[in-house]
């Protein structure tokens, strides 16, 4: 009989199988994105953008002097902010850099739902149903929708090895 011990968590074989396939797999990375939307307010999120997280620590940029000079003030409060809305402390420290940013109200980014739509119709209707029962107990619909995205994508290479996503 097999026990809990023998099955790996689900966290270390998607990252296993997106280190195989040069998928890049950042969960850390995406759950911050969400908290950050979640926490911070209209005004900040148009004039900021999550570029990495990384052990605790967030580089945000932002796209002038005025805005890195005002972020870095208020830094202890945002990180203040932040681990109360995680329930721990997520985050140690914020890094602020100045760059050119892509404003969702200035650029829509691309519905990723669509492109995981359009992979999930070239699957097989057992292998999507299979990747969808994989991924309906995550609670965070970003995280939910990359893992389904990798999930399908990694399907498709393995059915068809000439594929390329």
């Amino acid at each position: 009989m097999m026990t809990y011990r023998h099955y790996d968590p689900i966290s270390r074989v998607m990252q296993r199988i997106c280190r195989q396939h040069g998928i890049p797999f950042y969960p850390d990375l995406v759950k911050f994105a969400a908290l950050w939307r979640k926490t911070m307010g209209p005004y900040i999120l148009r004039n900021t953008e999550v570029r990495r997280f990384q052990k605790g620590v967030a580089w945000i940029r932002t796209p002038s002097p005025t805005w890195r000079f005002e972020l870095t003030q208020m830094k202890s409060h945002l990180i203040d902010r932040l681990n109360h809305a995680a329930g721990h402390p997520f985050v140690r420290d914020l890094r602020i850099e100045i760059g050119a940013i892509t404003s969702e109200n200035a650029a829509p980014e691309p519905n990723p739902r669509n492109e995981t739509e359009r992979e999930v119709y070239s699957l097989p209707p057992d292998e999507t149903a299979w990747v969808k029962r994989c991924v309906e107990d995550i609670q965070d619909p970003d995280l939910r929708r990359q893992s389904e995205n990798i999930l399908t994508r990694f399907l498709i290479r393995s059915l068809n090895p000439h594929h390329r996503s």
